[in-house]
């Protein structure tokens, strides 16, 4: 679990938190009012565990994404630092404020590239598509794409497929491009680390994800909210069932672990919409919507469709969403940014139960295979609206 110059194997430790919550059936239909925190995982602890540490966290965080699917953790720096992340942060705010022109020479095929708003409805991924398309605008950045010439991410030496792509290369993108390449490095390290808890959590052999992940599909999504206030026909959501419109609609995501951060790493929190989410609202498995507090120092982890198939659905992928923020709140005169680190194998990986995650003896699986590239474009596609 070591970063790149360390080797030593760690242990980590979870402690979750699960007060003020509200489980009435009435109170699930309604926009929820009591935000509850995730799991709560300290990376510092990585290198101190003895083994039997180590075993009871891998059993913490299987019994985590058995339940909820989400988790935080902290301490992640010395593999993703919040320099890199403070970086990122100035220099993506900065390019979306840049004029139409100036982001349009970023676009690409309307799923990599720059995507404008209105052009997105996550929800359509869950066959439940919300009324009104999502309020983001986004950007981005591939390593899914074979004709990158592929990409070695090995712990020590990850490469950036597209940084000298030619729809990134315009002077304006020029700081953003260094910040995101930085960023873009420190994450896959971390997804590295995620990785090998994986596989001591779900009972596989050290090393089991590595042949797959030596060249991952991953992408970095830089997701930007613009503000809400004054802006006609954008209300509070309603669970999409009515005319609400959604910053992002209720989904899972596509692929492995998603390692998303939130929000700036020092100053004044911009959390301000009343629970402290920045939009972000998790369906609890009782039903019920609740926001997830956003904690300087924390990522968000989840997984996607795609890990909870490869585990036989032992795994939890859990329907997300981000809501606008409330009518005449300090949140809505404000923009927001998330950036999002989508992971998973290679494009061609055939991902089939894990052998840990088998049936009993004569039951089926819950999924026939399929490689994990067919599964995570059949996905963007619908979300932008592509059809056969």
């Amino acid at each position: 679990f070591g970063s790149s110059s360390e080797s030593q194997s760690p242990s980590i430790t979870i402690a979750m938190a699960c007060t003020g919550v509200d489980d009435s059936a009435e109170q699930s239909a309604k926009r929820p009012k009591a935000a509850v925190k995730v799991p709560v995982i300290d990376l510092a602890k990585l290198r101190d565990g003895d083994a039997a540490t180590k075993a009871r966290v891998a059993h913490e965080f299987d019994e985590a994404f058995r339940t909820v699917g989400f988790v935080t953790i902290c301490n992640y720096q010395a593999w993703l630092p919040d320099a890199a992340i403070a970086a990122l942060r100035e220099h993506t705010t900065a390019w979306f404020k840049l004029g139409t022109a100036a982001k349009l020479s970023a676009r690409v095929d309307g799923m990599i590239g720059y995507v404008g708003e209105g052009e997105e409805n996550v929800a359509a991924t869950t066959g439940a598509p919300s009324t009104k398309p999502d309020l983001v605008e986004s950007l981005n950045l591939p390593g899914y794409q074979e004709d990158c010439g592929g990409w070695n991410a090995t712990p020590k030496a990850p490469e950036v497929p597209w940084e000298r792509a030619q729809w990134l290369a315009a002077p304006q993108s020029a700081e953003l491009r260094a910040a995101a390449t930085e960023y873009w490095r420190g994450a896959t390290e971390l997804m590295h680390v995620l990785m090998r808890l994986a596989e001591a959590a779900l009972g596989l052999p050290d090393g089991y994800f590595m042949p797959s992940y030596a060249k991952p599909g991953t992408l970095l999504r830089l997701a930007y909210y613009p503000a809400t206030a004054g802006r006609g026909g954008v209300d509070d959501g309603d669970d999409g069932a009515g005319d609400g419109a959604w910053r992002s609609g209720a989904h899972t995501d596509y692929d492995g672990f998603t390692i998303l951060q939130r929000g700036d790493v020092a100053g004044p929190s911009d959390m301000c919409d009343g629970a402290g989410s920045g939009g972000l609202e998790i369906e609890w498995p009782d039903g019920v919507w609740r926001p997830q507090p956003a904690t300087r120092g924390e990522l968000t982890i989840n997984i996607g469709d795609l890990l909870a198939r490869w585990t036989n659905n032992r795994w939890k992928a859990t329907k997300h969403r981000v809501a606008p923020p409330p009518k005449g709140s300090a949140a809505a005169k404000r923009d927001r940014l998330s950036v999002v680190y989508f992971t998973g194998p290679h494009p061609d990986t055939v991902v089939q139960c894990l052998p840990s995650c088998a049936p009993p003896l004569g039951q089926p699986t819950a999924f026939e295979p399929i490689t994990a590239g067919a599964h995570v474009q059949s996905k963007i596609e619908a979300a932008v609206g592509v059809t056969a």
